[in-house]
This record gives structure tokens, sequence and C-alpha cells, in this order.
């Protein structure tokens, strides 16, 4: 099995009873891509490093040193596969690593000084959407009977098959709202398909009929004299 594959890796664990963890190397920086689930007696840390096309499996000699040439510290630690975390004593890795392992690879970024803060960016969501259509299905379950193949492991019983539906479009306004429709009948999922585009249809001939805002002399005053705008 060669070229071997990210995602086979833990089939190559349980077949040879060693456990592997898989380091990604970007921008300078080393972090987890796979961390096996496995506690075999024998382990092989891997660093995988890829270009566009192809990618190259290095051996790891010793995890502590590669992810301690990234740190400044003069002083030797022991770092977490799971988060990448230093230690100063190898004690202290051990009683971290029952804790850490259960949310599996993961890597600790702090802000930098020009990045410490979070602002509010989408801006574009205070505003309501003008139209939102809630629909359900209902079906009708088919029994299946000798469709599983072999190699399958998921057991496949029953197909679902669409016999109705019911939808309600809901405008900013009661106005622009229209009464719920139901379908019970052949061809469910076709009806719907249909539906939904006369739909559309319908709401874009009404944004073709939009009517100017209507503003007051006090209005438009308020309105040159802000400083802050908001939708």
């Amino acid at each position: 099995m060669f070229p071997v594959k990210l995602a086979d890796i833990p089939k190559f664990e349980k077949q040879n009873e060693i456990s592997i963890n898989v380091f990604g190397f970007n921008k300078g920086e080393v972090f987890p891509i796979h961390i096996s689930k496995h506690r075999f007696e024998q382990h092989v840390n891997l660093l995988m490093i890829s270009d566009n096309k192809k990618s190259h499996f290095c051996w790891i000699k010793n995890l502590n040193r590669l992810l301690g040439d990234q740190k400044s510290s003069e002083h030797k630690h022991f770092y977490c596969p799971y988060c990448l975390h230093g230690f100063t004593k190898e004690r202290i890795l051990n009683n971290h690593l029952p804790n850490c392992q259960t949310y599996g690879p993961q890597k600790i970024e702090l802000p930098t000084e020009d990045n410490k803060w979070l602002h509010y960016k989408d801006i574009r969501k205070q505003l309501k959407v003008p139209y939102i259509i809630y629909a359900d299905f209902e079906c009708l379950q088919e029994p299946i009977v000798d469709s599983n193949k072999c190699d399958q492991k998921t057991k496949k019983t029953t197909k679902h098959i669409p016999c109705g539906f019911a939808y309600k479009v809901v405008g900013l306004t009661p106005e622009m709202s229209n009464e719920p429709v139901v379908y019970r009948g052949a061809n469910a999922a076709d009806k719907f398909v249909e539906c939904m585009v006369n739909e559309q249809e319908e709401i874009e001939q009404r944004f073709k009929h939009c009517e100017p805002m209507i503003m007051t002399g006090s209005d438009w005053q308020s309105f040159k004299k802000a400083t802050l705008s908001h939708m």
C-alpha cells in the first residue's frame, strides 16, 4: 500500500499494531494532522511535507527537540502531541495528557499585539432577509430487500420515498407573506422544486417594483447631520 494516504493510517495501525502520529509543517510551524487513538508498544512520529502535488513522510526522531527549535527558551521542554504545548517537567506532561487526548489534535495560537481585539464584521447579517421559506417533507418507508453488499458496513433496511410536503413563504410584513402550501401525491420532490421555482419568480417580480423611501425635510436634516450610520 504505497503511497499511504492519511485516511488509511488507522487501518495500517490496527493491522501492524503500530501507533502513528502525523504532523504537518507550514511557514515554519509544526501542527498535528493525525494523532493515533492507540497506545501500542511500537510508536512512530512522522512529519508530512507537502507541495501542491506531492507529499513525503519524514521520521521524527525527537519530537521534543523538533518543537523546541521553534521556541526561544533555552531550557528543555516536554511537548504534548495533541496541543503542542510544552512543559518543563515530564511529570507535568504525563498529568496533562489524559485530559488533552480527549479532545484530539489541536494547536493553541495566541493573539499577537497587532491582532488582540475581536471586532464584529458581519454587518450585513444585522439586516433581516426579505423572505424566508419554511418547508417540511413527509416520506413513506419502502423496505429494501437483498440490496446490501457484503463489503458494506451500513445495513440498509428502508428507502424514504417523498409523499408530500408543506411550506410557507414569510416576508418582513404580513402583506409580503403567503398562505401555507400543502401537497400530497406522486412525484412530491419534483413538485416541490417546481413550487420553489415559481416562488422565486414571483419574489423577483416583487423586487422589480421598489418604491422610493418617503423622507420629510426634518428626516433629510437628521440624515445629513448623522455621524454614525446603521442599517
